[in-house]
């Protein structure tokens, strides 16, 4: 096992601990987005504004570089943030994360009153997470309560790349006939 693999396990490790630990907010939504916004992640909030979640939760954006979508979704329950420890600890105090390329380094365990979402970006047409590999689950894999995929044809290639189970496992777009 490489240094950086045997840190994103200790710190799973940690971070799931603490997470244990950690009050979860009702209300509060967090999309995690490392430097920006991208693929499903942006559309989520587009969703979560044009269908008023803005007034009933508290929706927090974590970005490294924040700037550029804080004019552009002015809301007064739309917060931006940027920096490890203040993303860490809105992770860890939310009730509800979306994220779109695993959460890796700052990757934990959900609790049984948490739900982890990745929207996912794209379709799995290189060998990603497990696929052909193990059967081991990838660290940020192993934090996700559920995944999204594209069509029906991805559900399989998803479950085996990621471990999860069928159940976990949300079919977006429009429905096929």
């Amino acid at each position: 096992m490489n240094f950086y693999k045997l840190f994103k396990e200790i710190n799973f490790r940690f971070l799931s601990f603490i997470n244990l630990f950690f009050p979860k907010n009702e209300r509060k939504i967090v999309l995690y987005g490392r430097k920006m916004f991208n693929d499903n992640l942006e559309a989520m909030l587009v969703h979560f504004i044009n269908n008023n979640y803005t007034k009933k939760y508290k929706i927090y954006c974590l970005l490294a570089e924040p700037k550029v979508y804080e004019s552009k979704y002015k809301n007064e329950n739309i917060y931006f943030v940027s920096g490890i420890l203040s993303s860490i600890f809105h992770l860890l105090s939310s009730k509800y994360i979306f994220h779109t390329h695993s959460l890796s380094v700052v990757a934990f365990k959900a609790c049984r009153n948490q739900k982890i979402f990745n929207l996912w970006h794209g379709s799995p047409l290189k060998r990603m997470g497990n696929y052909k590999k193990d059967s081991k689950k990838p660290v940020g894999a192993r934090s996700d309560n559920y995944l999204l995929v594209t069509s029906k044809f991805f559900i399989p290639i998803s479950m085996e790349s990621y471990g999860h189970t069928e159940e976990q496992i949300f079919l977006g777009g429009k429905s096929e006939k």
